[in-house]
């Protein structure tokens, strides 16, 4: 094989931008890793997309694969889950320590905790789906829900360091003063024997 090629809605591209990574074992030109080749391509809209992905033998271009892809658009159906969320869990009633409060509480219920990131892989999207779908995040995750939740009730928040072992979780103004909310999930894999202090 000489290199990739793909096609896209019927018009002809070569792929000249491909992203290489230090921590990606390549096995030959074209970045060629074990079982393919890893190339990135981003798409500026959301919608059905037809893949193709065409090789060059000898002088003749062969069709390799067809795929059909549905994009969706992730700003704008994290936004609807997250109103969704805010809809379910609190009312007009709540003041805004109580609506953050009842947010955390329901992260805390209904997401376990992730430690896939410490093993280096990294999820499919096709196949495990975004974190509002596979409910597994970390602390990282959870503090930027909890700030994305603040920010859609119209309050100030930030990232706050814990000050141990890369711990963070979110901090929101509310009337003047900082609250913090911590919906890290505990992790039941046993991973986590760092403690800072038990209750």
């Amino acid at each position: 094989m000489l290199a990739l090629f793909y096609t896209i809605e019927d018009e002809f591209h070569e792929i000249i931008s491909s992203n290489v990574y230090s921590d990606v074992r390549y096995m030959g030109s074209h970045n060629q890793v074990s079982g393919g080749y890893l190339y990135t391509y981003k798409w500026d809209n959301s919608g059905k997309k037809n893949f193709t992905i065409k090789e060059k033998v000898g002088e003749t271009w062969v069709t390799a694969t067809k795929i059909e892809i549905k994009l969706k658009d992730k700003k704008k159906a994290e936004d609807e889950w997250l109103q969704s969320v805010i809809d379910k869990v609190t009312d007009s009633s709540m003041t805004g320590q109580v609506k953050m409060q009842r947010l955390e509480q329901y992260v805390l219920d209904n997401f376990m905790y992730d430690r896939n990131n410490e093993r280096g892989e990294i999820y499919l999207l096709a196949d495990e789906g975004v974190y509002w779908e596979r409910k597994h995040i970390d602390c990282w995750d959870a503090t930027n829900i909890m700030c994305l939740f603040a920010d859609k009730l119209g309050l100030e928040s930030k990232w706050t360091y814990a000050g141990y072992a890369q711990h963070y979780y979110a901090t929101v103004m509310i009337d003047g003063k900082e609250y913090g909310y911590d919906a890290c999930p505990m992790s039941k894999t046993g991973w986590t024997i760092v403690w800072e202090y038990i209750l």
